[in-house]
């Protein structure tokens, strides 16, 4: 979470839950395409998925 310099003691309101998301991103620093993968749990298993995925978009050749 990025806070502005001056907020000395920042505040973070949220709900009182236990839900929680698993995300994976990457961006492409070339193209600037975006790859992203939610999932139910994060693991090896998840993040091995989104590594496969993030390999299919690869320009051929590179």
């Amino acid at each position: 979470m990025w806070v502005p310099p001056e907020i000395k003691d920042p505040i973070l309101q949220h709900a009182p839950t236990r839900k929680s998301v698993s995300c994976f991103g990457a961006v492409s620093l070339s193209t600037g395409q975006f790859v992203r993968m939610m999932c139910p749990v994060f693991n090896a298993a998840t993040f091995q998925r989104f590594l496969r995925r993030l390999l299919c978009q690869q320009t051929p050749g590179r």
